[in-house]
């Protein structure tokens, strides 16, 4: 739906707006598939920009945003980035994981809707942003660099 270039025609995707989607790695996986932290940062001002359009509900754009966050924090991790441009971005993720759980926790799946929203998936992706973050704080204090995002 974010990727078309008309949302009435489904087949027609835009390359300029499609977002690697999150696929798990079994083996290595081909360099040129791996987005540099610059296109990382590109991606997620995009996504977030997303947030404001008043043409979908939150609700519609979570599913969305949930999968290429996802893809996205797996680029980071694969190349072992703990900048501070990477704690930027996994910033931003946990506050779209609180603000989900916070706007969306009425709407939980269920045998009656399906598609509702997942807490326990929510929160566990929640948790790997955390603990990722956690860890490159830690290594930013290690060289004492005490950053301004650790205090919230």
């Amino acid at each position: 739906m974010f990727e078309r270039v008309d949302r009435q025609v489904p087949n027609l995707t835009s390359q300029a707006l499609a977002v690697k989607k999150f696929t798990r790695t079994i083996d290595d996986p081909k360099p040129e598939h791996i987005r540099t932290p610059r296109a990382l940062h590109n991606t997620m001002h995009y996504l977030c920009a997303l947030l404001d359009s008043p043409d979908f509900t939150f609700a519609h754009k979570h599913m969305f945003l949930w999968d290429r966050f996802r893809s996205i924090r797996q680029d980071l991790t694969l190349q072992h980035i703990s900048s501070k441009l990477s704690i930027e971005l996994h910033v931003q993720m946990v506050r779209f994981h609180i603000m989900a759980e916070n706007l969306l926790s009425e709407d939980c799946a269920s045998i009656r809707n399906p598609d509702g929203f997942n807490s326990h998936l929510n929160v566990e992706q929640l948790n790997k942003c955390l603990v990722s973050l956690f860890h490159m704080y830690d290594e930013h204090a290690q060289q004492g660099e005490l950053l301004e995002s650790e205090c919230e």
